[in-house]
């Protein structure tokens, strides 16, 4: 899935896989249960103008980046559900 942001003033096309929310289980059959897990966003490329720069970024600033793509699906899933 590839999503468009602007980091540092920067318009970035970053590709990746999207992983959805996992709800919390409180009890299975057999006692046990699950923790559940927040939505993520697995960075794979970072381009600008075509050309994967995602070498050049270190952790801190590949989660800043993960951070705009989740931001900006949840502003796409908020307006789209104001439409409704």
């Amino acid at each position: 899935m590839k999503r468009e942001v602007e980091y540092r003033g920067i318009k970035l096309v970053v590709e990746g896989t999207y992983v959805p929310e996992e709800p919390m289980v409180m009890y299975y059959p057999d006692g046990s249960g699950y923790p559940g897990s927040s939505e993520d966003y697995e960075i794979e490329g970072v381009f600008v103008e075509g050309i994967d720069i995602y070498d050049i970024f270190d952790n801190k600033q590949l989660d800043d980046i993960r951070d705009l793509v989740l931001e900006s699906m949840y502003d796409e899933r908020e307006m789209y559900e104001e439409d409704l």
